[in-house]
């Protein structure tokens, strides 16, 4: 069995940490750091899975940004939560259907955070 995965770059330790574990359990793992927000990035990890492996059977969004607050006076503060938790998405999603085949699975995990705010955090749906 086999699994790639997307992280940021200043994440490459926790990877490195989840690639040895999952190849202790016997599989391969393949690690592509960048940032689901571009497009270009979302389409080259697909692409890459596809040609390391073969095919894509399963494809899980996870990613996920989310503050306490949210400055409305900044346009950054604002765009990054919708380019991570929706753009992600589509983008990732996008590229995988030129892959996928019969059978396979997209899989959009999202936060319970959203639904069930307890008011400490912004609602970003």
């Amino acid at each position: 069995m086999w699994q790639s995965f997307i992280y940021l770059p200043e994440e490459q330790a926790d990877a490195e940490g989840t690639k040895r574990a999952v190849e202790k359990e016997g599989r391969t793992c393949l690690l592509l750091p960048g940032d689901v927000t571009n497009a270009s990035f979302c389409r080259q990890s697909v692409a890459e899975t596809v040609k390391v492996f073969g095919k894509l059977d399963i494809l899980v969004n996870n990613a996920a940004y989310q503050k306490s607050k949210i400055d409305l006076s900044s346009e950054e503060q604002f765009d990054k939560p919708f380019k991570t938790n929706v753009y992600g998405y589509f983008y990732m999603t996008k590229a995988a259907l030129e892959h996928i085949g019969e059978g396979a699975v997209i899989v959009n995990s999202g936060s319970a955070a959203c639904p069930m705010s307890s008011g400490q955090a912004d609602r970003y749906q």
